[in-house]
This record gives structure tokens, sequence and C-alpha cells, in this order.
């Protein structure tokens, strides 16, 4: 099933992108059928209801924008907005022994994960040295590439890759 939610997702950013609004109404329409079908399961397994999965995005929604629902934050701009609700997130996570780049490994993308090591990276300035202590050896070059699998190197590639055309 994830599957097919993560390709609604992406035929809808195609759409997005197309700005084709007949086609980003239908594929919402096809995220939310998704969005449906999982809290169904859920539903199903004993888990959760789609009441729970409103109730939870509507109580975070009101929690992190205070600004919008009455709350006695005021934030002049959109850098206050992003800088209150990071805030916010943290406050809510909490501190934690965890790696730092734990929560941003992506299995099912290696581009989106190098993407979240990137954004998570520049929150903290991290070097090529803190890199290797979280386990992310970046290769120097392509020389390492007839010594190892393309499998295995093509996440470091990607993340080179991802990290060099982000800037």
């Amino acid at each position: 099933m994830k599957k097919y939610l993560l390709e609604e997702a992406h035929e809808y950013l195609a759409a997005v992108d197309a700005e084709d609004d007949f086609a980003m109404i239908e594929e919402l329409g096809d995220v939310l059928l998704q969005v449906f079908l999982h809290a169904q399961i859920g539903e199903d397994q004993g888990y959760f209801t789609l009441e729970d999965v409103l109730a939870s995005i509507s109580e975070k929604m009101i929690r992190r924008h205070p600004h919008v629902f009455g709350g006695d934050v005021a934030v002049e701009d959109a850098d206050g907005v992003v800088a209150n609700w990071e805030a916010i997130k943290a406050e809510e996570k909490g501190t934690s022994d965890k790696p730092l780049l734990d929560e941003e490994y992506r299995a099912s993308s290696a581009l989106q994960t190098a993407y979240n090591y990137q954004k998570r990276a520049a929150q903290v300035a991290l070097t090529g040295q803190m890199w290797r202590e979280h386990g992310i050896n970046l290769p120097r070059n392509g020389r390492n590439f007839a010594m190892r699998r393309r499998k295995a190197l093509m996440h470091p590639v990607l993340m080179n890759l991802a990290m060099y055309c982000s800037h």
C-alpha cells in the first residue's frame, strides 16, 4: 500500500509542476483516497480510526500555528512563522539520545534521504568529519567505483549529487 500512496503523491506533484488544475484535482482525490484506505485498514486491524487521524491533524495544526488559531504568538513574516513552528516542533520532540541523522533516513528513497541529511546538516552545520562520525562516508571521487558494488556506492554518490545541486 505504501507504494501506491507514494505514487499518487508523485503524480500530484507532477500535476503541480505542469500547472494542470484539473490533474491536481484528480490527483489530490487519489491521495485522499489513499488516506481513506490506509485509515480503513488501520481501523480494520484495530490500530486507529479515520476520526483519530482527523483529530490528530486538527490538534497539530492548532498547536503548531498559534498565530493563526488565536494563540498569544505574533509573527511578522514567513521567517517568523517557520522559526515559531520549528521551536514548537522541537519542544514537542524533546531531547533525544538518538544519533542526529537517525530520523532522516528513508529506506525507500536514497535521494530523499540525501535531501533530509543535507537539510539537517545545514541546521547544525555538519562538517565532513561530523558526517563520518554519523556513519556516512562520502567518497572523495569516483575511484572507489571499481572496488565496490554499484548499489553500495550509489547512496553516497546520490547524496553528493543532491548536495551539489542544492547549492
